[in-house]
């Protein structure tokens, strides 16, 4: 399944909570993000596994390349998120 497929959705099929529904944000477990990505197809389980290690915006884990990633070093991977601002 491609990951455009997965991300397409209408407005139309979503259905509001009732009333009473506990709105405080919360995060999720680490057991519940096992879960999430053992469950999740590719690339989506990958997507969501270096979001959820490295705690980045999903913006900025879309816009990874292979060569912000520093594999000579297994030691302490290093991952530069690089800034680029269009005006």
């Amino acid at each position: 399944m491609e990951l455009k497929n997965l991300l397409i959705f209408r407005f139309a099929d979503l259905t509001l909570p009732r009333e009473g529904v506990n709105t405080e944000p919360r995060c999720f477990t680490d057991d519940e993000v096992r879960r999430i990505i053992i469950n999740a197809p590719e690339p989506l389980s990958t997507i969501i596994a270096v979001t959820a290690v490295l705690g980045l915006p999903i913006g900025e884990t879309l816009a990874l390349r292979k060569s912000d990633v520093d594999f000579t070093n297994t030691e302490d991977w290093m991952v530069q998120v690089k800034l680029e601002v269009l005006i």
